[in-house]
C-alpha cells in the first residue's frame, strides 16, 4: 500500500486518493473472485452464465482494469485438473469477449488435450472476433486435426467470425 501511495503521489495523486484508488481496486478484485468461483465452480449453468455476464459488466465499468476483473479467471486453467472446471472457465471467457484473453487462450489451445473442452476455448476465441485474428491459424490447425465434426464446426465458425 505505501508503495502504491508513492507511486500515486508522484502523479499528483494525494495519499488519501491514493489509498481510495487501492481500496478500490482490491474491492473490483474481491468482488471479481468471487464471480469467478460462481463462473467456474456453480453446479447450476444458469448460475454460471450470470457470474460470466456479470464479470462482463464489471469489466466495461472497470476503466481499463481488465486485470483486476478477469485475472483471476485466466488463472482458473494453469490451476485446475478438472476438465468441466478448466470447460467453465473457457465458457465464461467467451461470454466475456475480452480481446486481453487471446494469449492466453491461444496457449490453453495448444496445450488442451480434450477435444470438448478445446471446442470450448474455440467458441471463446470466436466470440471475442476480429481482436483474435492471430489465433486464426491456429485454431484452423486446430480443424486439420480434429477428431470431432464439432471441433471442425467451431473451428470453422470461430474463424468466419474472426475473420469476418
Amino acid at each position: 500500500m505505501e508503495r502504491a501511495t508513492r507511486c500515486l503521489a508522484g502523479a499528483g495523486v494525494g495519499p488519501s486518493a491514493a489509498i481510495c484508488i487501492c481500496c478500490a481496486a482490491h474491492s473490483l478484485r474481491a468482488a471479481s473472485a468471487e464471480l469467478v468461483e460462481v463462473a467456474v465452480r456453480d453446479s447450476r449453468s444458469s448460475r454460471r452464465e450470470a457470474a460470466a455476464t456479470a464479470l462482463k459488466e464489471k469489466l466495461a465499468q472497470s476503466q481499463g482494469n481488465a486485470a483486476a476483473v478477469i485475472g483471476p479467471l485466466l488463472q482458473v486453467p494453469y490451476q485446475e485438473s478438472r476438465p468441466e472446471i478448466r470447460a467453465n472457465a473457457y465458457r465464461a471467457m467467451g461470454i466475456i469477449g475480452d480481446p486481453s484473453a487471446v494469449g492466453l487462450l491461444t496457449h490453453y489451445l495448444k496445450t488442451e488435450e480434450k477435444a470438448a473442452v478445446k471446442q470450448l476455448i474455440v467458441e471463446a476465441l470466436g466470440r471475442i472476433g476480429p481482436d483474435a485474428k492471430a489465433a486464426a491459424p491456429l485454431i484452423e490447425l486446430v480443424a486439420g486435426s480434429a477428431g470431432s465434426a464439432e471441433l471442425r464446426d467451431s473451428c470453422a465458425r470461430a474463424v468466419q467470425s474472426i475473420t469476418r
